[in-house]
């Protein structure tokens, strides 16, 4: 999502930097559930480095999560006002920090997938696990040419962010 923004200094490289955290006055998170607010500010991730313009010191944010202030996807109590102040969280400007990624069990996915077994293979096997659903193929055939057997193992999996909500970034 793209936010405008005004009152930065004017013409200033990099105002904010992806993976800054700001926080707008008066967009308060809310329950993803009962749509009620949490009574603490929400937080937004800048997911690209900004400039200010000239004059007034314009900026366009690209930030996450998208703000969403109706509906069965509302994240906040309301949408910022137009001289809503922006707050940096991130801490101090030029200091390092650390970023540590927590997540419960259920907010990524890892799926598996049993694949087609060739034909014409001098060996072939396919065994899975019956605790992760993982699933491997192995395959063997001689090379003549070359006079090595060749052996190949082979895995399909994917991934995905199913629940981001179960996520926290922790900086330190």
């Amino acid at each position: 999502m793209s936010l405008t923004t005004y009152g930065w200094t004017n013409s200033t490289t990099g105002i904010l930097k992806a993976g800054d955290v700001i926080t707008l006055a008066g967009v308060y998170d809310v329950n993803p559930v009962s749509r009620q607010s949490l009574g603490y500010l929400k937080q937004f991730t800048v997911i690209a480095d900004a400039d200010s313009g000239a004059s007034t010191g314009p900026a366009t944010l690209t930030i996450a999560p998208a703000i969403v202030t109706t509906g069965p996807y509302q994240n906040v109590t309301a949408g910022p006002a137009a001289d809503a102040t922006i707050t940096v969280v991130t801490g101090t400007a030029s200091t390092a920090y650390a970023q540590n990624l927590c997540f419960h069990k259920n907010a990524i996915a890892l799926v598996w997938s049993a694949l087609e077994m060739p034909d014409g293979a001098a060996f072939k096997a396919q065994e899975s696990d019956s605790d992760t659903g993982m699933s491997v193929r192995v395959v063997k055939q001689y090379d003549i040419d070359n006079d090595k057997d060749i052996i190949r193992l082979d895995i399909l999996f994917g991934g995905d962010v199913i629940y981001p909500e179960l996520g926290v970034r922790l900086t330190s």
